[in-house]
């Protein structure tokens, strides 16, 4: 064995560096394809978060379907590269900014004029026999809306303070994945 790896010294050598160069390799392969995910996941959690926060900011943000429209178009992005932990916190503000925004719609339906049915009347052209509704609401049905939607948006306002939970915590999870949770703001 001993004149085998003598007489081999230089082959054998060469077939260990070949080896350890192979393994270096894919550790590095491995480590560039991980580093290029946390960059994206980086991205993804300023950008979820960035406007996530904006509801904080603008306290009439969370009664807007745009809005909710917005924090939602991260799910698809967000299923598949974040935390499960992150994920679960971001999955319970969309819930709990989706169920907002229902009571809203509900109750701005309610009041609607324009969703009062009794405010139309079916009429049809005597000369095309073409049939269309006329809208006989007034401006005061329309500044009583505003007025009383004005007055929900004001008086659901505690519900921001909830919303803010749920946010300080999407933050905190999103600083614990990049290694940045010592770092704190409360």
């Amino acid at each position: 064995m001993a004149d085998f790896i003598a007489n081999n010294r230089d082959p054998i050598i060469s077939i260990i560096g070949f080896i350890i160069t192979i393994a270096i390799m894919v550790c590095q392969f491995k480590n560039a394809r991980k580093e290029k995910v946390t960059e994206q996941q980086r991205v993804l959690y300023i950008d979820c978060y960035t406007s996530v926060e904006e509801a904080i900011r603008n306290n009439d943000l969370i009664f807007d379907s745009d809005y909710f429209e917005s924090i939602y178009s991260f799910q698809g992005r967000m299923k598949l590269i974040a935390s499960g932990n992150v994920l679960a916190c971001y999955k319970k503000i969309l819930e709990y900014v989706f169920n907002i925004q229902k009571q809203y719609n509900e109750y701005s339906n309610s009041i609607d004029p324009h969703e009062n049915l009794n405010n139309y009347e079916d009429v049809i052209n005597e000369d095309t026999g073409e049939e269309y509704e006329i809208y006989h609401g007034n401006e005061q049905d329309d500044n009583i809306y505003a007025y009383k939607i004005a007055e929900y948006k004001e008086n659901n306002k505690t519900q921001k303070d909830e919303l803010k939970k749920y946010v300080d915590d999407l933050r905190d999870l999103m600083r614990k994945d990049f290694g940045t949770d010592k770092y704190s703001d409360k």
